[in-house]
């Protein structure tokens, strides 16, 4: 890179070269045919040309047809190649980013190990890059290869065709690994989705573009599944891309993808629109003769503590339970006993959180569902953190060790939460207090505040029990912070706020506690005052 762009003016924006050597992926020959474009355009004119058109013309003194232009040297390099090699190069065209052989291979009909070898050759002339460090080996196409690929395919009528396929490829894996995701596959499945990444942001745009509802509503309601244990909300939000499609309401299953995206909505904290949602759902499934979907139940049900009084809460528990009990899973069984379990658990009923911990694990064995068991985990040490905190610990980290091997970030940052609460039930109050920072770190980058703000509860009211009140105040700013003070229940504030008025932060903060911020901030919110920061001794 140095080479080529050694002569380039000065004064560039570096952030602007890096996104034209992204754009050329790095390749050196294409790096140094377009590098003296440089002295006659700026990097970012040069990335809008090439998202255009390939035929940027190179000052590169060499007599070289192939070196004339960047569509030229790619050009020079496809016509080297065999026919059927020529013919693969074309079609990997309408796939973004990475891309295993086995891809190429079911989008194709072909052989993998044919395909493997046109890939190896696509390689050696340097219209592929391959990552043999993951697993399968990732192949790579250059931005600008890739749009060669494209255009070859529109100027001979194959372009449509091509994304059609593609489209349907994506379509069928989703389709085969959504039930994946609830059962014992799930990792697999995990694995398998991960990897097609952007090919489905791709098949998403295309459908969104083209109106499909149906097919957009196969594969929105089919990802939800993965999308939201992974706190992946760019792809929760096709579910709203769908409902925004003309005609969706004709849709045989209108009321589940309502009904899913009301679930979405909720786990989101959007609760006005998720009971919104909720209502729709109710109205589509009657319109068809069809029962109310359970989550469209269950969402209900989950924003319910937060605009009903406790009776209308009862009611609404009972009529779940009737209902999860006569149509729902194994799975969905399992979840519904974790929410008895946290709700025994709080009113200090623990016989009954035992009980209902130890249905939600036998239910999950059923189910065979790696993140279920993990939650089932999580609830069971729940019910025992009052009596034995050292067994729930150890319950803890074994839901985390589940969670962690499907990547379901929620569960890891529920039983991070339970961890600190078991280690301040234990006495060890420094590792409580590193690990309650994580779960600061992890409902920032998750988006998960409502979850893990509830995990965090109990351990505001054991520092303050502890005598350690500057450990009290950083945990009520965590859950302060988080929570926004919106989505706490009002018996809640009335606790917090009376812990908060105990507190002194000036005398129990030692200076330069990386902490104190999340306190202080909290004692504001509370009290309307904040505490100077101490001085730092002498």
């Amino acid at each position: 890179m140095d080479r080529a762009f050694g002569s380039a003016p000065t004064g560039i924006d570096p952030l602007d070269l890096d996104d034209l050597t992204a754009q050329l992926d790095l390749m050196p020959l294409h790096l140094e045919l377009i590098a003296p474009a440089l002295r006659t355009s700026t990097p970012k004119a040069l990335v809008e040309q090439l998202r255009d058109s390939l035929d940027v013309a190179s000052s590169v003194a060499d007599s070289n047809p192939r070196h004339e232009s960047l569509a030229a040297a790619i050009d020079s390099s496809v016509e080297l190649l065999a026919a059927a090699d020529r013919q693969l190069f074309d079609a990997i065209g309408v796939i973004r980013d990475g891309f295993a052989a086995t891809d190429v291979a079911s989008l194709l009909g072909q052989s993998p190990r044919q395909v493997r070898r046109q890939l190896s050759n696509l390689v050696t002339h340097s219209l592929l890059t391959i990552d043999r460090s993951s697993h399968p080996p990732r192949y790579r196409q250059a931005v600008a290869v890739r749009s060669h690929a494209r255009g070859r395919l529109e100027r001979a009528g194959l372009l449509t065709g091509a994304e059609r396929s593609h489209t349907e490829f994506c379509l069928d894996a989703v389709t085969r690994l959504a039930p994946e995701l609830l059962g014992p596959g799930e990792v697999e499945a995990v694995a398998e989705l991960s990897r097609l990444g952007s090919q489905l942001d791709a098949t998403h745009e295309r459908l969104i573009r083209s109106n499909d509802a149906e097919r957009s509503s196969r594969l929105s309601i089919g990802l939800a599944t993965f999308a939201l244990p992974r706190r992946d909300f760019p792809r929760i939000g096709w579910l709203t891309d769908t409902l925004g499609i003309p005609d969706v309401e004709d849709l045989d299953d209108y009321h589940e993808l309502l009904a899913t995206a009301a679930f979405m909505a909720w786990a989101n904290n959007k609760f006005e629109e998720s009971l919104r949602l909720c209502a729709r759902a109710e109205k589509a499934a009657r319109a068809r003769s069809k029962p109310v979907p359970l989550k469209a139940l269950q969402s209900r049900f989950m924003v319910s503590p937060y605009d009903s009084g406790k009776d209308d809460l009862l009611a609404a528990l009972v009529d779940l339970s009737a209902e999860f009990e006569r149509r729902g899973t194994p799975r969905e069984r399992a979840g519904l006993a974790i929410v008895f379990t946290q709700g025994f658990a709080q009113a200090g009923r623990i016989e009954q959180a035992e009980r209902s911990a130890q249905n939600a694990m036998a239910l999950a064995v059923e189910a065979d569902h790696p993140s279920t068991t993990a939650r089932a985990t999580w609830a069971l040490g729940w019910a025992r953190l009052a009596t034995d905190p050292l067994a729930a610990s150890r319950l803890f980290l074994a839901s985390r060790r589940i969670a962690s091997t499907v990547n379901n970030r929620i569960v890891e940052g529920m039983t991070t939460a339970a961890l600190a609460t078991s280690a301040l039930r234990l006495g060890h109050y420094a590792q409580a207090r590193s690990l309650l920072v994580d779960v600061i770190d992890l409902a920032e980058r998750l988006n998960a505040r409502r979850q893990l703000v509830l995990a965090c509860r109990e351990a505001v009211v054991l520092l303050a029990e502890s005598g350690d009140e500057a450990g009290a105040a950083v945990v009520l700013g965590i859950v302060q912070l988080l929570d926004g003070g919106r989505r706490l229940l009002p018996e809640d504030h009335r606790r917090f706020e009376r812990i908060a008025e105990r507190l002194d932060l000036s005398t129990q903060v030692v200076a330069g506690d990386p902490l104190y911020q999340a306190g202080a901030i909290v004692r504001g919110l509370l009290l309307g005052e904040a505490p100077e920061r101490p001085a730092q001794p002498e």
